[in-house]
């Protein structure tokens, strides 16, 4: 017998796609701020990187509960 509890919920879907389309601009400018930060040589600039690095988790964090909680994510046209 199956475990249907191993399958995701349409609802559980639903929202992995919402908190995906909400925080994938943040992700992608975060990572920008980490490969910026490992090619970096001062100092001061590398720590001014991960300073963003961390700015930037706490927002996505942010997000990814305002999502979880029904705010509708912001789109963007491409």
């Amino acid at each position: 017998h199956r475990d249907l509890h191993s399958f995701p919920t349409r609802r559980s879907s639903d929202l992995r796609e919402k908190v995906l389309l909400a925080i994938t601009p943040m992700v992608y400018s975060r990572n920008q701020n980490v490969i910026k930060a490992e090619e970096e040589k001062d100092e001061e600039k590398k720590k001014q990187y991960l300073r963003g690095v961390e700015e930037y988790d706490a927002m996505i964090e942010d997000k990814i509960k305002e999502v979880a909680n029904g705010k509708e994510p912001q789109t963007y046209d491409f």
